[in-house]
């Protein structure tokens, strides 16, 4: 028994085509139109517009248009292969952690360190920020990310002092000046304790979207608050969210590229 083979419906040899949308070409036939040696012998500006239109070329002559259905198959096709030329155009870093770049809170505070001086994010311009929320007598989240905060530091190597780690306390009641310091730099000699009174704290935090609140315990009280940490790039721009979990090396990988790309804008604009 022998097969039928798939041919022109214009060929004499060919029986009549089972449907209308058959009559024109068949698929061999469109992918001879559109093979790799075609396309050489017709490469021409006119020749490419033509079949992006839906118009079928061959050897420099074109052809009637194609069903509206092939038309809409070949756009299609088209546009699928300019997807991953888009993304190639796509120069900015990728992270490893949540890219918020663009975010219109967390832009700036005003707050003390345990000498008294009000910092804002203005005065570590040229450096990354690591910024994070939470108290001294917090039994687990607050040391074990500003001990994460430390590692970064370290992996970072000779850009480790291009890292300003900042704590900012929501305990202003329990967390002197003095107790602030000394727990900062228990984790590393970088990190600024910073704090407010107790509406500074509330404002600062809302604008900053971190959630807290007093939970009663015994005789005293535990705080419930959001274990985020905030990176901003040395023009100080909010970029990057990290949450607890974030292992140091992926952090460290981030704060890397901030620091190549502001180099290199930098670079740019001295040129």
């Amino acid at each position: 028994m022998t097969s039928r083979s798939k041919l022109s419906p214009n060929r004499k040899t060919d029986p009549k085509p089972s449907n209308r949308l058959d009559q024109r070409y068949t698929y061999s036939d469109m992918d001879h139109s559109f093979n790799i040696a075609t396309l050489r012998q017709v490469f021409t500006p006119e020749a490419v517009v033509h079949a992006m239109l839906g118009l079928r070329t061959k050897q420099g002559r074109t052809l009637e248009p194609m069903d509206p259905w092939r038309r809409a198959l070949l756009r299609a096709c088209v546009a699928c292969c300019m997807l991953p030329m888009v993304s190639c155009g796509n120069d900015g870093p990728r992270f490893q952690n949540t890219d918020i770049s663009g975010a219109n809170y967390g832009s700036d505070f005003a707050l003390l360190d345990p000498d008294g001086n009000t910092r804002r994010l203005a005065d570590f311009r040229g450096k990354v920020v690591m910024l994070f929320f939470g108290f001294i007598q917090c039994p687990d989240v607050c040391p074990t990310s500003l001990q994460r905060a430390a590692a970064v530091r370290r992996l970072l190597g000779a850009n480790g002092e291009l890292l300003q780690i900042i704590f900012v306390t929501l305990d202003p009641e329990r967390d002197s000046p003095e107790i602030l310091r000394e727990y900062s730099a228990a984790f590393d000699a970088n990190v600024l304790g910073l704090y407010g009174t107790p509406e500074q704290t509330r404002e600062t935090a809302d604008n900053f979207r971190i959630y807290f609140r007093k939970v009663p315990v015994g005789g005293g009280y535990t705080i419930d608050h959001t274990a985020t940490s905030y990176i901003y790039d040395p023009e100080g721009r909010l970029r990057l969210t990290v949450n607890y979990q974030s292992p140091a090396k992926a952090i460290a990988a981030d704060v890397a590229l901030l620091l190549h790309s502001s180099s290199t804008i930098n670079d740019k604009e001295a040129q």
